[in-house]
């Protein structure tokens, strides 16, 4: 999904539990040509605070959550 996002000048947050996975899949996604960006945030969704902080990332970074 988020390459298809990327594809389509969106910009784009992902996460995951682990930070080596995210480095690796914010590399491979920004190989696709585009406008947009990507950013990542370690985030484990069993657990309020961190969804918590995982939108606050978002809205840090683009101002805005689509």
């Amino acid at each position: 999904m988020a390459k298809h996002f990327k594809k389509n000048n969106l910009n784009i947050v992902i996460s995951d539990l682990k930070e080596n996975d995210l480095k690796k899949a914010k590399k491979e996604i920004e190989q696709i040509e585009s406008n947009s960006t990507v950013e990542y945030c370690v985030c484990n969704v069993l657990y309020s605070e961190d969804i918590k902080n995982l939108i606050e990332f978002a809205k840090e970074k683009y101002n805005q959550i689509d």
